[in-house]
C-alpha cells in the first residue's frame, strides 16, 4: 500500500486564498490560459458586435469598465472569468430588472424597433446564446408598461416588492460598483426608495 502524504495545511490556505479571491474580485484562478484567451476573444467579438449598445450606454453615463459589466450581464456572466465583476445566484426576474435597468429594452426599442409585444421578442434580450424564458419574461413586461402600481401586490409585476427592488438595486452598486443614478429606474419607484 503506497503511502500518501497529504499537506493539509498548505492546500487549506490555497483553498482559503481561492476562495477569498473568488469572493472580492469574482475571479476563478484554476481556469488555463487557452481557455481564458479564448474567452477574451469572444468577449471582443461580442464586444465588436455590439458596438452600437456599447455607444448606447456610453451616452448614459457608463464607463467602459461599468459597460464591461453590464455586457457581461447580458451575456448571463458567461465572461465572469475574466475578472470582471458580475451578480451571482439570479432568478428570471432579476434578468428581466437588469435588461430594465441598464436600457436594454429601451435601446432595443430605438434601434431596431422591437416593441415586446410577442414572447418571441424578448429572444433578443440575450448577447449570448442563452435563452430567457419568454411567457415569464412577457408577463413582467406587460405589467411594467401598464405602470400597474407595484403596491397592487401582483406576483408578475417585476418591481412588486419595492423592499426586494431596493435589496436589488442595493446589490447592483455593492457588486457592480454601479451608482443607482445611472440606472434606468421610473420616477415612481425613485419615489418609493
Amino acid at each position: 500500500m503506497p503511502n500518501l502524504s497529504v499537506e493539509v495545511e498548505p492546500n487549506f490556505a490555497a483553498i482559503k486564498y481561492e476562495y477569498y479571491k473568488y469572493k472580492i474580485d469574482g475571479v476563478q484562478s484554476n481556469s488555463s490560459s487557452d481557455e481564458i484567451k479564448k474567452l477574451e476573444e469572444e468577449f471582443n467579438n461580442l464586444k465588436d458586435k455590439n458596438r452600437s449598445q456599447i455607444e448606447y450606454l456610453k451616452g448614459k453615463g457608463f464607463s467602459n469598465v461599468e459597460i464591461d459589466r453590464v455586457l457581461n450581464c447580458f451575456s448571463f456572466n458567461k465572461f465572469s472569468n475574466l475578472n470582471i465583476r458580475h451578480l451571482r445566484n439570479l432568478r428570471n426576474v432579476d434578468y428581466y430588472r437588469l435588461f430594465y435597468f441598464f436600457y436594454r429594452y429601451d435601446f432595443l426599442q430605438k434601434s431596431e424597433g422591437i416593441n415586446f409585444e410577442k414572447g418571441e421578442d424578448f429572444n433578443s434580450l440575450a448577447l449570448t446564446e442563452d435563452k430567457v424564458d419568454t411567457k415569464q419574461y412577457l408577463k413582467y413586461h406587460k405589467r411594467a408598461l401598464n405602470k400597474i402600481n407595484p403596491q397592487a401586490s401582483d406576483k408578475h409585476h417585476p418591481f412588486d416588492s419595492i423592499s426586494v427592488v431596493s435589496k436589488f438595486i442595493e446589490k447592483i452598486e455593492i457588486d457592480l460598483f454601479i451608482k443607482k443614478e445611472k440606472l434606468n429606474i421610473t420616477e415612481s419607484l425613485k419615489e418609493s426608495l
